[in-house]
């Protein structure tokens, strides 16, 4: 069952891709999902866009496509854990993903940082 969302009453975007979603065979309905996922994202509405990734990580969660937008979402969004969760998952789908290599490196180092800081400021107690 996909989502509700709200916003499309408001974007007029939202109906080919409804008109779409109604159309499709189940098993391709993430592609048009992606799809908007990524027009949502582009027009700054990234929640929104979240929404049909999730919605086609439900659909087909190995697709690395996939896998990679929802961790530039997490990215974006600032949940580091989540971001190096889709890449990884990317990169076990697709080991030659270059972008998914080069987007999942900044996020590892900085989630290494925080937790050797938080180690460090534990060991000090």
């Amino acid at each position: 069952m996909p989502t509700v969302w709200p916003f499309c009453l408001f974007f007029p975007t939202c109906h080919p891709y409804r008109h779409a979603l109604a159309r499709v065979p189940r098993q391709f309905r993430d592609v048009v999902l992606v799809n908007f996922g990524g027009l949502l994202y582009k027009t700054g509405h990234v929640d929104d866009a979240m929404l049909m990734l999730r919605d086609a990580l439900a659909v087909d969660d190995r697709q690395p496509e996939t896998n990679f937008m929802v961790g530039g979402m997490y990215n974006v969004k600032g949940n580091l854990t989540g971001a190096i969760f889709h890449f990884r998952q990317a990169l076990r789908m697709d080991p030659g993903f270059d972008e998914a290599i080069r987007l999942l490196t900044p996020p590892s180092c900085v989630v290494r940082k925080i937790v050797r800081e938080r180690l460090e400021r534990e060991a000090a107690r």
